[in-house]
């Protein structure tokens, strides 16, 4: 198997968003979030950018654990691009820095979810988060912000293809689980604020993705199943395998989110694939693709998702290709074949 060069996927993305650099070119980004599987991927693509293309985009992280960050991204040390803020969202007060762009991404991270964090404090650090987060951007005059939401907002509802118009915030708010309500309370946060300071933001409500840097050990399933299909003598299927979802890559994710950063646009788009596939036949698909020796077993357990049960979660993105013209560039199959060349 042909190893995985993640330049390539790089330079896809670049070349999509050429006149974005050109925007983004000597300007300065503040993003929140950084050590997570879309933090990691903006990390790369900027500094390709800046290496390749002399763009000069300053990035400036904010960071609980700045040694834990270089020993997993030794290359960035000493980068003359890159500033780092050591501190806790939750304890952040102010920054003395110029930013144009804000980029937040920070939430609980999966793992934590995974590992059974309360819903009371996913919700107070999304909301709180998003309320000193919006302090520094209001502070430092910043002109753009995209804020990376969830399409877990919109409950537990079997609606096929949500569309962005069927979240209401008076709908029993307080039985939504802590994710789904953080998430809301986040947005209402970034979206009045901004209104009211003449900012410029976007809300972006990711569903389900696949790509390297993907954790693939925790609650994903597509990441379970390659991680079963390249290591395991079986692939587990925990549940019943008859769910519906969908999986954007990595590289079209970024794509789309950099148009909407940049964009003109404001307001809530969702983000995500429409190609539905049931949790089976995904399976079946990694399957076949990696190990077709590999049986796939079927185990009725309780789902351990971190979330609510969700028998469809398939997000409507008419919204975002037309405005963007952005579409889904990369099949699942290749999807899968490159998170796997990446693993191995």
């Amino acid at each position: 198997m042909i190893k995985y060069d993640i330049e390539t996927d790089l330079n896809f993305i670049f070349n999509k968003c050429k006149n974005e650099f050109n925007f983004l070119s000597n300007k300065s980004i503040l993003i929140t979030g950084g050590t997570g599987f879309f933090g990691k991927w903006f990390l790369e693509l900027i500094f390709y950018a800046n290496k390749n293309y002399n763009t000069n985009i300053l990035t400036t992280i904010i960071t609980r654990n700045e040694d834990k960050f270089f020993l997993e991204n030794p290359h960035y040390k000493n980068n003359k691009f890159l500033n780092i803020i050591k501190i806790d969202i939750l304890d952040l007060k102010k920054i003395n820095h110029k930013f144009d762009f804000l980029l937040h991404m920070a939430a609980t991270s999966a793992t934590e979810t995974f590992n059974g964090e309360t819903d009371a404090n996913k919700t107070s650090t999304l909301f709180n988060g998003a309320k000193n987060i919006m302090e520094i951007a209001i502070e430092n005059n910043i002109s753009k912000i995209l804020f990376t939401s969830s399409g877990v907002v919109y409950g537990s509802s079997s609606k096929d293809m949500k569309s962005e118009s069927d979240v209401s915030h008076s709908i029993e708010l307080e039985k939504r689980n802590g994710l789904a309500k953080g998430k809301i309370l986040a947005e209402d946060v970034i979206s009045n604020l901004s209104l009211k300071n003449n900012i410029n933001f976007k809300i972006a409500r990711c569903f389900s993705f696949v790509g390297p840097y993907l954790p693939l050990n925790i609650h994903y399933a597509i990441g379970n199943f390659i991680n079963d299909a390249i290591f395991n003598d079986k692939i587990i299927i925990n549940g019943n395998g008859l769910p519906y979802r969908s999986y954007l890559y990595i590289s079209d994710t970024i794509i789309w989110l950099i148009k909407l950063l940049v964009g003109s646009e404001e307001g809530v788009y969702n983000v995500g694939s429409e190609r539905r596939i049931q949790i089976i036949e995904l399976a079946n698909i990694v399957r076949d693709l990696i190990d077709p020796s590999k049986k796939i077993i079927i185990q009725e357990n309780e789902i351990h998702e971190g979330n609510f049960k969700r028998d469809i979660y398939l997000p409507d993105t008419t919204k975002i290709r037309e405005a963007l013209k952005v579409k889904e560039w990369t099949s699942l199959e290749d999807a899968i074949l490159k998170t796997t060349k990446f693993t191995v």
